[in-house]
């Protein structure tokens, strides 16, 4: 069973992209994909990004152009780890995913507002973004006071819309609760009902050695331990941290918002997330929750 599901999620991979003005897009912030690398027997991940027909939705704001590049390797696997799950969940999914390049390794503050106004600009186009990606941490220190001040606004705006978007913690072992101000990141701490930030946990629910928690900013845990997916040059590589259990949550947030049968709404995605996820006594006075988001993916 397991092998069949493998070879499904690379199959699908390979199919045309289409046109998804009506269909709901994942947006992904990150250092962009490697889209024309391939994996077990020539599948692109460039077949889970959407297209408005002609051009891709992505968006490269390193190079100001359309469409894929990664240098740095982070969105090609975080990417793999959301398509693959979506899969998993909905083998039916059409290609949904849309990559926002934001900086080559450490993402740039000014290609980050960039990137919001790319949201924005796909909203006006009647594009349905119901799940937004964030699987990094930005400081007062990445950005400048000025810089973060206008990030936490514009990130503010889209969460006032009924955009859910997904956080990754900063991977420090802190609690985020007791964070003094000038520790804050974004978008992890801010304070909203539409933000979901993860933490990683072991495969069966364990609380990472290194992850930060907070039952007030933390929603849940996820896994992100040990986690192979898609890298550059062709490549698997295996990496554990919070990008990889915001990647997770992400594709299961997307789910519950999207699925054909009984859709989640926002004032009760919380209770139907919690529902989907299991309890772990490691969570207990870590997270709002106290569960964990479950891979689908059959273990590597």
């Amino acid at each position: 069973m397991g092998s069949r599901i493998r070879i499904t999620f690379w199959v699908v991979l390979c199919g045309m992209v289409l046109v998804v003005r009506a269909t709901p897009l994942l947006v992904i912030i990150d250092t962009g994909v490697c889209a024309g690398q391939v994996t077990e027997k020539e599948a692109p991940l460039a077949g889970a990004f959407a297209s408005d027909g002609k051009n891709p939705l992505s968006h490269d704001f390193v190079r100001s152009l359309p469409g894929f590049a990664d240098e740095n390797g982070h969105g090609t696997h975080v990417s793999g780890i959301v398509w693959r799950e979506l899969l998993a969940r909905e083998p039916q999914q059409q290609p949904a995913l849309v990559m926002l390049r934001a900086g080559r390794d450490r993402l740039q503050v000014e290609k980050l507002l960039d990137a919001l106004a790319k949201i924005q600009e796909l909203k006006r186009a009647d594009h349905q973004i119901p799940v937004v990606l964030c699987p990094f941490s930005m400081t007062r220190l990445d950005s400048g006071i000025k810089g973060f001040d206008l990030f936490a606004e514009k990130l503010s705006e889209l969460l006032e819309q009924g955009t859910i978007v997904v956080s990754a913690t900063d991977g420090k072992s802190r609690d985020l609760d007791q964070l003094p101000d000038s520790d804050l990141f974004l978008p992890g701490c801010l304070d909203h009902p539409n933000l979901l930030t993860i933490t990683p946990c072991s495969r069966d629910g364990f609380l990472a050695p290194r992850a930060s928690f907070g039952t007030k900013r933390v929603f849940a845990a996820a896994h992100g331990t040990q986690v192979t997916s898609l890298w550059l040059g062709g490549k698997t590589k295996k990496l554990s941290g919070s990008s990889q259990a915001a990647a997770l949550a992400a594709a299961e947030v997307f789910y519950c918002l999207t699925r054909k049968e009984d859709p989640a709404e926002l004032k009760n995605l919380r209770g139907i997330l919690s529902k989907r996820a299991l309890l772990h006594p490691s969570l207990l006075g870590k997270t709002a929750s106290q569960r964990y988001l479950k891979s689908l993916h059959p273990a590597e």
